[in-house]
């Protein structure tokens, strides 16, 4: 049985490929929360850039504080420049007042979401670590069951407390 793979044929093709593949590196490399959060508002809702801002604020803002909207700008920039989000066609964006430029309104490409969904599944293996750091800095306690066990009784309060603060709807909701 042969196997079927496929393998370009022209040096256009290949540096296609290779375009591709440093690009998806290169978004993977992204560190900023604050830039993939944004990102996944965009993905949720395409827009522009203060809407971004309030969405942003609204769901993010207790837990990634940004200095300004100025703060937002200077992400999408960053996402534009990694070929994660494209300024929509000016045809495809709502019209404003007469005499008013338009305003840029963004959306998502493949490479976004694609590298989003990664960006996700990253952070669930730095959870991972997380939860057996805590674990080895717990054992300290191996000869103290009962100073471990009040440690976890209060981490256990600490989450519930959060828990109930945290808003009931959706993190990108109006």
């Amino acid at each position: 049985m042969s196997h079927v793979s496929f393998v370009p044929q022209r040096s256009e093709d290949m540096r296609a490929l290779g375009k591709a593949a440093a690009a998806t590196r290169a978004a993977t490399r992204m560190r900023s929360p604050v830039n993939w959060a944004l990102l996944g508002l965009v993905i949720e809702r395409p827009s522009y850039g203060y809407d971004l801002a309030q969405r942003f604020e609204q769901a993010y803002g207790d837990v990634l504080p940004i200095s300004g909207v100025s703060h937002i700008y200077a992400a999408l920039h960053a996402l534009k420049s990694r070929s994660l989000i494209e300024e929509l066609p000016t045809a495809d964006v709502p019209q404003v007042e007469v005499g008013r430029r338009p305003t840029p309104h963004y959306r998502a490409t493949v490479l976004g979401a694609r590298a989003y969904r990664e960006s996700l599944i990253a952070q669930r293996r730095e959870d991972d670590r997380r939860c057996r750091l805590f674990a080895r800095q717990l054992a300290v306690f191996y000869r103290e069951p009962d100073a471990a066990l009040d440690v976890l009784a209060r981490y256990e309060q600490a989450c519930l407390q959060e828990a109930t603060e945290m808003p009931t709807n959706s993190a990108g909701s109006a």
